[in-house]
């Protein structure tokens, strides 16, 4: 969920520095920074050479391992049809609902599993309880 939501912000935040008109280079350091992953902005920072010596992002991130395919490739397609500014709205979209589902499902099952967590240890409880009980009547018994 964490990895999806730095996606989107990523993927957010660098859609709209390119609509303000902010060169590619700083906009993907300032999509970086907004991104909230210090991982992504370390890889993304150290990317920088490879983007003032004339490699495109689309390039570069097909090289790097840190990020799915389907971002990669959907960067890639933006950038060849001149329809970047869209493709990073839908991978925003896109991120943002996977990390929603995701949160979802950790707010559906949490509460499930701390509700066994509670009954497990009440149940040791009571087997600890009876256990105890009946050892100390099996010795009175003797």
């Amino acid at each position: 969920a964490q990895r999806n939501l730095a996606l989107a912000r990523l993927a957010a935040s660098l859609e709209a520095a390119i609509t303000a008109g902010i060169p590619i280079i700083q906009a993907w350091e300032l999509a970086a920074k907004a991104s909230g992953s210090p991982y992504l902005k370390r890889i993304l920072t150290a990317t920088r050479p490879r983007m003032e010596q004339g490699e495109t992002p689309a390039e570069i991130l097909q090289t790097l391992k840190s990020f799915p395919e389907l971002f990669v490739s959907s960067y890639t397609a933006g950038e060849v049809s001149g329809q970047l500014d869209s493709t990073l709205k839908r991978l925003h979209h896109y991120y943002q609902s996977e990390a929603s589902a995701k949160l979802q499902d950790i707010a559906e099952w949490l509460p499930r599993l701390v509700y066994i967590a509670v009954a497990i240890g009440i149940a040791f409880q009571i087997i600890g309880f009876y256990s105890d009980y009946f050892g100390q009547a099996a010795k009175f018994m003797e």
